[in-house]
């Protein structure tokens, strides 16, 4: 029987050093089936190019293509193997909850993976993360997207609104919960991203077993080497991309170019989280995480410690 793993990239939650230094390592060691994707290692499942595999994801997610690209049927992206795992990792799953208010990335995977393909062994992996590092992290990196350039503005906007969008993600208890409503709670496994700071004996194992691999086949990856990791200049945030408009921006570049002059005191950034938005984020999710440990039988203990709820 094929066995399909999904992990739903969590922002800011590891995925991308997951992709390009644990699930394409394994691939190429022939150990697991990775589908896509690991854009920063050129990896693109069965798919030539990047555009080629975004158009073939948008293609059951959003239903119409990003690119004008030349057709080409890439359902062999789901060669599945009969003998190993077969794993599709991919943050837009939880990227394209923005375009409305209610989840409904994860009824798309059902229709196209089990009504469409007729697959009946998928699973779901989610690597969670607190809330009050989550926020602040992925506000950094999308920030040049968001409209709120004062954080504090932007938790005030979202935090209990109505439309909250893609922002409704970070309800981890609500996420976890539609996966597990369509595709079955014991279909769902979870993992603490802090584990993988501060025990990673216990990540190590975690995924493991998920990915049905030997525990010291994970701990031969290079987990120590975190990418996308956002930069931390002098007390502020550093968004890793930067937006191209700003003056200042524009002047660093031309004095790296032109002086080879290190301009990192010229670069964008965004203070660090305050204890009171800290405080109000772990308000905010603290019961909801509390019934997320209770409801999915997590350590409640370690989730304390790690600032979940208190």
């Amino acid at each position: 029987m094929k066995r399909l793993l999904i992990h739903i990239g969590y922002p800011k939650a590891a995925s991308t050093t997951l992709q390009n230094s644990v699930f394409l390592p394994l691939h190429r060691d022939n150990r697991i089936n990775f589908l896509g994707r690991a854009y920063e290692s050129q990896y693109y499942g069965a798919a030539d190019t990047k555009k080629e595999y975004k158009n073939w994801l948008t293609s059951f997610i959003m239903a119409e293509p990003l690119f004008d690209v030349p057709e080409k049927d890439i359902n062999d992206i789901q060669n599945l193997s009969d003998d190993k795992i077969n794993l599709l990792s991919e943050g837009a799953f939880t990227l394209w909850e923005i375009h409305e208010s209610e989840y409904n990335v994860a009824e798309r995977i059902k229709n196209y993976f089990i009504d469409g393909l007729n697959l009946d062994q998928v699973e779901i992996l989610i690597i969670l993360r607190c809330q009050t590092t989550l926020i602040m992290s992925d506000y950094v990196q999308r920030h040049r997207k968001i409209k709120e350039k004062s954080f504090s503005q932007y938790l005030k906007k979202k935090i209990g609104s109505e439309t909250p969008g893609y922002f409704k993600v970070f309800s981890s208890l609500e996420l976890v919960k539609k996966y597990a409503e369509l595709f079955g709670s014991e279909r769902v496994h979870l993992i603490l991203f802090e584990d993988l700071v501060n025990d990673r004996e216990c990540f190590n194992a975690s995924l493991a077993k998920v990915l049905g691999v030997e525990t010291a086949v994970i701990e031969q990856c290079s987990l120590d080497k975190r990418l996308n990791k956002t930069e931390i200049v002098k007390g502020a945030n550093v968004p890793k991309k930067q937006d191209k408009s700003l003056f200042r921006v524009q002047l660093r570049e031309l004095l790296m170019k032109k002086l080879y002059f290190d301009a990192k005191i010229l670069r964008h950034k965004v203070p660090v989280i305050k204890e009171e938005e800290k405080q109000l984020i772990f308000e905010t999710f603290k019961e909801g995480n509390r019934k997320l440990a209770e409801e999915f039988c997590l350590d409640k203990e370690k989730m304390r410690d790690y600032g979940y709820f208190d």
